[in-house]
């Protein structure tokens, strides 16, 4: 149990101030927000000032306000209140206290001389045990806790315009999505850049006891001092356990991202009654608050594209590229017109149900604790925390480390020189979101680390702060009634009664190919297939938890592999997939049958209706770039090329489609692929080998030593992005051949670290670091496959050696940010299953 001196609620500046003063008199200090942004009173509501002139503040207080002055935050009293967030992150981290983000309090008990918290993040339920509490909240977290009622106070809405900023007054209960909705529908003013990510409240008064809420000092530096010379009150008198209210309805949707959104809109639709449940103050999720404004891949068709155009007529009340603020209105709109009951700011804590059966959902609000009883349960949280509460079983990340694709934050800014709002994807590593701690400390470091804020204030740009959403592209997936792998795929076991079509690239986001399975080593290393769109067909079982009825799972986390998960993540599928859930939720209520029983016909009729399920959507592989590329079949093999066609295209420099056709088409290729081996022409000669390598043949070895002794760098053009030189392509095949004579010049690769190799730039790699990574990390991983067939055919003691030096390549760069990921971990979980000799 994590136990601290003293539990504040809120992200604020008083808490800030507080766990400062905590810090340096060895203190513990939590920090629980149910948002992702820091002193979110003036960074999130885009509200207050710096601080009040004349006024003497303590020398914590000056230095804070001299870096603000620094960075060009504030001028004097004025404050730019979207740059405070990443700068009160990077003071939160210093502080030492832990920050839970994401988070809320779900039951407050005595223990002892101090307060026991339950708290719900992403990775469930846990306790704490607090000394003290202090609630910094505006409309007071806690006080259903203490029986008291909602504190009263003015709420209003920040819009960024070209000129500045304008408050819009909001009346007291009203959501975000509700005052965004009312924003869009009558603003009649100079066109809007972006809405504040959260509502701006302020208390009625400073509040009482364990209420100290930050938002009524109105000025950072006051609400900060506030913190550092406020002394933790006394406990409450006594707690009250609130009471539960009870709903029903038929569809019960957690989570109103991509997913929940679509899902909810269809359930209604079809005139079924819906109650969704929503942790952040409006709808949309990735697309809205995470800033992701278009959509990358993925196959159009389905309600969401109702949003979208709902978005578009709200458009011209928007300068351009403000989709994702005009989509947020947009969904509230029609939620509401088809009659879906929306809860915002609530966190789902529980679910109910006996034995298999998932009959319903525990919440929280500020009103209170809430069950609904419903017919089904829809999980769209993105991080399946209803399916894992409800015991489901759960598909981990990647086979060497357990871990994820890379996480992003995303900032936004309107350019001044095109007039536009726009925005900058900048990864940051990966997460574990399912630990509390590792999350709150990986927000804040990412949140202030990785340039988020300049040093100096641009003024080309109008900075409008991280998006309110952390960027978590992959978590864990539900083992489903069917649950789609690769492997399968490429085997041609598909499901012939697709409920909706995904088109994508596995996007890993990442650069790490040597550290995934063999078959993702096979498809990004040797045949250089990132940039290739495959046309998936999702059977409805994949959106079934195995063995458990009245619950469906939609969005990034339905059922299948690490694999297929990097790519089946992309915003039209995940929509198409909240859909298809609502359908399928709602035939199976009215045919009384379990999810499992309802029949195929029925489905496709229903996702036809709106296109979710249309003609000529199938079996697609297409290159991205230019110029694209593309072949449709009617199954998985006819994607490829013809025995025939395979050495023509290998002589090319775009040889992928051909290397990849050679596995796909097995021996009927191998005997044109050997006798290839024998040409002269170095590029023909070369992707064969690679080619045969994929089919196991042993013939390709001594042109893949050629291949390794070859440190000019060249690259083939498979991809637009994303494409590793020969030379690392061919370790990864020597590594699947299991080829012992080729161990000991793939151990002086890793020794050398890579030395000797010249660096071509380009998309993955972006410096001389990069590319050792890649030499190395490869040769590492192919050392363990040859040692595992091999017994003694690998010195694990040398390499463990290599992996002990500081300066041993095991980090590579991310998209967008100067920061750098570290694999020796997953390195080193490699080597210890590898026997020395």
């Amino acid at each position: 149990m994590m136990r601290y001196d003293t539990v504040l609620i809120g992200a604020t500046m008083l808490s800030l101030g507080y766990a400062v003063r905590a810090g340096k008199e060895g203190k513990t200090c939590a920090v629980i927000e149910a948002g992702c942004l820091c002193a979110p009173e003036f960074a999130g509501a885009w509200s207050g000032s710096a601080q009040r002139e004349g006024v003497d503040y303590a020398a914590e207080t000056r230095e804070k306000l001299r870096e603000m002055r620094e960075r060009g935050i504030s001028q004097g009293c004025a404050m730019h209140a979207p740059s405070l967030g990443p700068l009160a992150a990077k003071w939160f981290d210093e502080s030492g206290a832990d920050v839970l983000f994401l988070s809320r309090v779900t039951d407050v008990t005595r223990d002892g001389d101090g307060l026991l918290l339950t708290v719900h993040s992403t990775g469930g339920s846990f306790p704490i045990r607090a000394g003290r509490v202090i609630d910094t909240t505006a409309d007071f977290d806690l006080h259903i806790f203490l029986g008291e009622p909602a504190p009263a106070g003015d709420a209003f809405l920040t819009a960024a315009l070209e000129s500045g900023f304008v408050s819009l007054p909001v009346r007291n209960g009203t959501s975000m999505a509700e005052a965004r909705l009312a924003a869009a529908e009558s603003w009649e003013g100079e066109k809007l850049l972006a809405f504040a990510p959260q509502l701006g409240i302020l208390p009625a008064g400073s509040g009482h006891g364990i209420w100290q809420p930050s938002a009524w000092h109105r000025t950072a530096a006051d609400a900060f001092e506030a913190g550092l010379r406020l002394r933790a009150p006394e406990l409450p008198g006594s707690i009250v356990r609130p009471a539960v209210t009870e709903e029903t309805c038929d569809i019960a949707v957690a989570g109103l991202g991509v997913a929940g959104s679509a899902a909810a809109l269809r359930a209604a639709r079809d005139g079924l009654r819906v109650i969704a449940v929503e942790q952040l103050g409006f709808p949309g999720g990735s697309n809205t608050a995470g800033a992701v404004q278009s959509y990358y891949a993925g196959v159009r068709g389905g309600v969401y594209r109702d949003f979208d155009a709902q978005a578009e007529a709200f458009g011209e009340k928007f300068l351009p590229c403000s989709v994702s603020f005009g989509k947020s209105a947009a969904i509230q709109q029609l939620l509401q017109q088809y009659g879906a009951d929306t809860r915002y700011d609530a966190c789902v804590y529980g679910v109910t149900g006996e034995e298999n059966t998932v009959t319903g959902l525990l919440y929280r609000d500020r009103e209170g604790l809430h069950r609904i009883r419903a017919k089904f349960v829809l999980d769209c949280t993105a991080e399946g925390e209803v399916c894992r509460m409800a015991g489901c079983a759960m598909l981990p990340g990647r086979e060497t480390s357990g871990s994820f694709t890379n996480f992003s934050n995303v900032l936004q800014y309107f350019d001044r020189t095109n007039r536009r709002v726009w925005w900058e994807y900048r990864d940051n590593g990966v997460v574990n979101q399912y630990d509390p701690l590792e999350l709150g400390h990986e927000i804040l470091r990412s949140s202030w680390e990785d340039n988020q804020l300049p040093e100096h204030p641009d003024d080309s740009r109008l900075y409008l702060g991280i998006a309110p959403l952390i960027g978590i592209r992959q978590g864990l997936r539900i083992e489903g009634e069917e649950t789609l792998r690769f492997s399968d795929y490429m085997d041609g076991r598909v499901t012939d009664a697709p409920v909706f079509w995904c088109r994508t690239n596995l996007d890993t986001h990442s650069k790490e190919f040597g550290t995934e399975d063999r078959i993702m080593q096979d498809w990004m290393t040797i045949a250089g297939m990132w940039g290739w769109n495959l046309g998936i067909p999702v059977p409805a079982g994949a959106l079934i938890p195995k063995g458990k009825e009245g619950l469906l799972a939609a969005g990034r986390i339905f059922a299948c592999d690490h694999n297929f998960a990097q790519g089946l993540r992309m915003m039209d599928d995940c929509a198409k997939s909240g859909e298809a859930a609502a359908v399928l939720a709602a035939h199976a209520i009215r045919l009384g049958v379990p999810a499992v029983k309802v029949p195929y016909p029925a489905l496709q009729a229903g996702l036809r209706e709106t296109g979710c399920l249309k003609d000529g959507d199938g079996f697609v592989l297409e290159r991205q770039g230019n110029p694209p590329r593309r072949r449709c079949a009617d199954s998985v093999g006819g994607l490829w090329l013809e025995e025939e066609e395979i050495p023509g295209e290998l002589a090319t420099d775009c040889p992928g489609l051909a290397i990849w056709s050679a596995r796909m088409r097995g021996e009927a290729a191998a005997a044109p692929l050997i006798a290839a081996l024998d040409s002269g022409d170095t590029r023909l000669r070369r992707n064969a080998a690679l080619a045969l390598s994929l089919l196991g043949h042993a013939e390709a070895v001594p042109v893949l030593l050629e291949m390794l002794e070859d440190t000019g760098g060249y690259t083939p053009q498979t991809s637009y992005t994303y494409v590793l030189p020969h030379a690392v392509a061919a370790i990864s095949a020597l590594g699947r051949l299991h080829c012992a004579e080729a161990a000991e010049k793939l151990t002086e690769i890793v020794e050398s670290h890579g030395a000797g190799y010249r660096f071509q730039p380009n998309y993955i790699l972006l410096d001389e670091a990069d590319a050792r990574f890649q030499y190395v990390s490869h040769a590492l991983f192919a050392l363990c496959e040859i040692g595992k067939a091999h017994p003694g055919a690998v010195c694990a003691e040398r390499l463990r050696r290599c992996l002990e030096r500081p300066d041993f390549p095991a980090c590579v760069s991310m998209m967008g940010s100067w920061r750098r990921i570290s694999f020796r971990k997953a390195m080193e979980n490699e080597l210890a299953a590898l026997p020395d000799r």
